[in-house]
């Protein structure tokens, strides 16, 4: 049986039809054909029943529901009675289709054989992709798999990596000063941008914006990523590939930026700084005429300073290279469609107070947005440059005896950041407080 848990304006038949089985399921989700096709090479050693059309379907239709509502990944999570698939829009988790034991096992199965991936594995988790066109997109899937005691537990990240996009900074929600600082530090020859933020903030997104913000057919861009998520017109993109079973031959970050640095390069993105190795060449990079942007998970612009003086580096040099550290969040946005207005209450009013507003908005649903009453997301940043009283202050106190005057210096918080989101209306306190902390 399959039970669909969908926004009520999706749901066009009885409610019964919902319940009668997998052909019902693909006619609710989408009614129409599945347009949804492996663009891999056919897998022909599988079971038949694993390729019926009702498994192909069912697979097939939710994975065009998941791309069609904007998922960033799909959740299924077995249960005592089946398994739940679940989508994570707008990076919130949403109850999409419940399934029962059998459908469930079809279900995860077919997932594991589209990945190329050992069906019969119980005990160790596995990962692997596989790549689909709907409708005339192709997006690639990245599967992790986890045995729990109810059976296998699976989440794939959607990947739109075969699109070449342009991202503009300003639509991410970066303030005017926040783009003259970006904008001015990119155009240092050498030096190192770094954005902090935990995984699904939005770092990798930002930088394709800062990367599109800067081109000029007269350099030479090098990426090197995991995964590439998105490809971009006029830069050389190279993926990091692991090799379990033969790891010198594996491409890591540290040994493709030694490469990309005999390349010839102009601007150098690394996907991710993970550990020492690879914080110290990016650092020689920037310190030999090139410019670095790369990410690190932290949790404030002051935090990645600690993270950095703690990963096992030579710290100064390090803050001798280091131009730029922004931290940055996603806040869900109000739809525009039904967002309504009302009175700020006295704590929100106290905290809006320099914002010179005494009104905010909050959600309401509609159909454009899913009955959700959010749609989309957008940014928040915490600007950090390292002036050179910074790296003096740094040099002769040491970071800790620094860091109230590093505070100080920063553009402005997270906080305060959101705080100008809900003041435009862009967002709500109740939004602010799931993604910053309690503030009210």
């Amino acid at each position: 049986r399959v039970e669909a848990f969908l926004p009520q304006q999706e749901v066009e038949q009885p409610e019964n039809e919902l319940y009668s089985g997998i052909s019902s399921l693909a006619s609710t989700l989408k009614r129409s054909d599945s347009g949804i096709r492996r663009n891999e090479e056919k897998i022909s050693d599988i079971s038949t029943s694993l390729e019926t059309p009702s498994v192909v379907e069912l697979v097939n239709k939710i994975l065009m529901l998941a791309v069609n509502q904007n998922a960033s990944d799909i959740h299924a999570e077995s249960t005592q009675s089946g398994a739940r698939i679940r989508f994570r829009i707008d990076g919130v988790l949403a109850d999409r289709v419940e399934l029962d034991g059998q459908t469930a096992s079809s279900f995860i199965s077919r997932l594991l054989i589209m990945a190329k991936l050992d069906i019969t594995e119980k005990v160790m988790p596995q990962d692997g992709s596989f790549k689909v066109t709907c409708e005339n997109k192709d997006i690639e899937f990245r599967i992790a798999c986890m045995p729990g005691i109810y059976g296998q537990n699976i989440v794939l990240r959607l990947l739109s990596g075969a699109e070449a996009v342009k991202l503009e900074l300003g639509n991410i929600g970066m303030l005017n000063d926040e783009l003259r600082i970006i904008t001015t530090t990119t155009k240092f020859p050498h030096g190192m941008v770094l954005v902090a933020g935990p995984t699904g903030s939005g770092k990798s997104t930002t930088l394709y914006g800062v990367l599109e913000a800067i081109a000029d057919p007269k350099m030479k861009f090098i990426t090197i990523e995991d995964p590439v998520e998105r490809r971009i017109n006029g830069v050389q993109q190279i993926q990091v590939r692991v090799n379990r079973n033969e790891p010198e031959r594996s491409l890591t970050f540290a040994r493709g930026l030694r490469t990309i640095l005999r390349l010839d390069p102009d601007i150098i993105l690394i996907g991710e700084i993970r550990d020492a190795e690879t914080a110290q060449i990016a650092i020689q990079a920037s310190l030999t005429g090139h410019m670095v942007l790369s990410t690190i998970h932290a949790n404030s612009s002051v935090e990645t300073l600690r993270r950095l003086e703690n990963i096992g580096i030579d710290f100064h040099l390090m803050m001798s290279s280091l131009m730029l550290v922004f931290a940055q969040r996603l806040l869900r946005k109000l739809c525009p469609e039904c967002r309504s207005m009302r009175q700020a209450s006295e704590k929100e009013a106290s905290l809006l107070k320099d914002l010179r507003t005494t009104t905010v908005y909050e959600p309401k649903g509609c159909p454009a947005c899913m009955n959700m009453g959010y749609r989309g997301r957008t940014g928040i940043f915490e600007f950090l440059q390292i002036s050179d009283t910074i790296r003096d202050m740094v040099a002769q106190k040491g970071l800790t005896d620094s860091l109230h005057y590093i505070r100080e210096s920063r553009l402005r918080t997270l906080l305060e950041s959101a705080l100008i989101k809900v003041a435009a209306g862009d967002t709500d306190f109740v939004e602010l407080e799931r993604v910053c902390g309690p503030c009210l």
